[in-house]
């Protein structure tokens, strides 16, 4: 209680093996992640901001080549307002 930790029983893979487990809750409740499903955690926020990016980057390019297609040079556009 000190530390604002509970156990409780949770049903799950846990190195290949699927079980009931004891397993670390906060006080609201949630799961205290693993290393593993922490890394796991970390390893999809590296592929979604990847992909956030990547879809940035298109999204430029395409509008550069609208802009280059209606005759206008992206770099040197003048101020807007």
């Amino acid at each position: 209680e000190e530390l604002g930790l509970g156990l409780r029983l949770w049903q799950g893979s846990h190195k290949g093996i699927e079980r009931l487990w004891l397993r670390f809750y906060d006080e609201s409740g949630n799961l205290i992640p693993t290393e593993a499903e922490e890394r796991e955690r970390e390893r999809q926020e590296k592929e979604r901001e990847r992909q956030e990016k990547e879809q940035a980057q298109t999204a430029l390019q395409e509008l550069r080549d609208r802009l280059i297609a209606m005759g206008l040079d992206p770099d040197n556009l003048p101020p807007h307002g």
